[in-house]
């Protein structure tokens, strides 16, 4: 996978099968500008999964978290390759608190406006659906649950010892910075597959991008907070007729298509044949 950059914008680029010139599509900060992936190859997939990641992370400022449910079968097969990617930009969650709580801070960020581009990648979403359909709405979560902001604790302490020492300490309660004020995600498990959907259907206004894969169209065909109307890009392996007519609706159908080729459509007139690099 070749990377190059634009401004705002990344582009991912593949080798196409017929050796002609290679083709990119760009993530913009606009409605519908996520990908999605589906493809029974489990190895396949990941190829296209790993280098994409290793393409984002070529931006100055950016974010990777990748979504995982432990029993899927990608990430249980490429959790080594996974890991090796992680680092202070890259980060994996696999525990329904860490989902939640970077699904929560993540929707804050879109609306403060404050965050680097950020691609989430998710690995058995439907899987992690039914998990987070166990726990309490959002709404019935306390306040307590939420990690204590300190900075407020010791502003009302210092406001008390002046107080009792009868000084003025007005000119030092004045308006915190973001730094200390910023709102804190929360900290417990929560049915958070609105918030999911949420970001995936709004997300990409604000930079926020998601890379979701499935190893059949029938998974996809049966969520109920995943819509594939919200995905520009998309990326097919060799499926049935059928498959294909639901996911690549006007596109006419590849009988043909080995084993090693995929297909990428985004809604145009025009679609590409390419071979992923495979991962080593």
């Amino acid at each position: 996978l070749i990377y190059s950059l634009c401004l705002d914008c990344v582009k991912f680029y593949y080798t196409a099968s017929n050796l002609n010139p290679c083709f990119c599509f760009t993530l913009q900060d606009r409605l519908d500008s996520n990908v999605m992936l589906i493809g029974s190859d489990t190895e396949m997939r990941a190829s296209v999964v790993l280098y994409t990641i290793n393409c984002f992370s070529r931006l100055s400022d950016y974010e990777v978290v990748i979504f995982a449910d432990k029993r899927d079968e990608l990430y249980r097969q490429y959790k080594k390759e996974l890991e090796s990617l992680s680092n202070a930009n890259i980060h994996i969650k696999t525990e329904m608190k860490e989902v939640c709580s970077y699904v929560d801070g993540l929707l804050e960020a879109a609306k403060d406006g404050k965050k680097p581009k950020i691609l989430m990648v998710w690995l058995g979403i439907e899987s992690i659906g039914a998990d987070l359909s166990m726990f309490p709405q959002k709404t019935n979560i306390h306040m307590d649950n939420k990690p204590t902001d300190f900075s407020k604790v010791d502003s009302l302490t210092s406001d008390i010892d002046a107080l009792l020492a009868g000084v003025d300490e007005s000119a030092n309660n004045e308006t915190k910075g973001y730094s200390e004020t910023e709102t804190t995600s929360i900290n417990t498990e929560y049915d958070a597959r609105d918030d999911i959907s949420n970001l995936i259907s709004n997300g990409s206004r604000f930079g926020i991008h998601s890379l979701v894969t499935y190893s059949s169209v029938k998974m996809l065909r049966q969520s109920r907070f995943v819509k594939l109307e919200c995905f520009e890009h998309k990326i097919a392996f060799a499926m049935s007729r059928d498959d294909w007519s639901n996911y690549l609706d006007r596109v006419h159908y590849i009988s043909d298509l080995d084993k090693d080729s995929a297909v990428y459509y985004d809604g145009g007139s025009a679609t590409h044949i390419f071979r992923p690099y495979l991962f080593q």
